[in-house]
């Protein structure tokens, strides 16, 4: 690829950026680095040298449970906060039962909750402690969590 410039408002004396012809006559691509660094420092470009830092587990917990959700708002999995190997990355409830059930924060209602409906399953990518309610009657879950 051949290093080329835009101006962009080029009636004002705009400011130039880099761009790439990629091979296609005529056309030419926005070449973008990645830098890494805290907010106005430099870490320097990513390279094979200077690689993008990713954090990679070492393990991956689970964690299950069943329970019955009723009329009244009560929690059913607890807050898991931290980082990798504590907090929480994922949670899936699945309803067991025919009956409706709606989940959410304390003092969960079938008017602010997340419904899920009877025998199906909600995946929810969060820390918090869940609370559960029905309208009517009972409905019976499980859980599986991943942190």
């Amino acid at each position: 690829m051949t290093d080329t410039g835009v101006t962009l408002n080029s009636g004002s004396g705009g400011k130039t950026i880099d761009t790439e012809a990629c091979g296609l006559s005529g056309f030419e691509i926005q070449r973008i680095k990645m830098v890494m660094g805290a907010r106005d420092t430099d870490g320097g470009d990513v390279s094979a040298t200077n690689p993008m830092p990713v954090y990679t587990p070492s393990s991956q917990s689970i964690a299950t449970g069943q329970g019955t959700a009723t009329t009244s708002s009560a929690q059913i999995v607890a807050a898991r906060t931290g980082g990798w190997g504590t907090g929480r990355i994922n949670l899936a409830i699945e309803n067991n039962s025919s009956n409706p059930m709606w989940i959410g924060g304390s003092g969960v209602t079938p008017t602010n909750g997340k419904e899920v409906p009877g025998n199906s399953a909600i995946m929810w990518p969060t820390q918090a402690a869940i609370y559960a309610v029905t309208n009517t009657g009972t409905a019976t879950f499980d859980y599986v969590e991943f942190y």
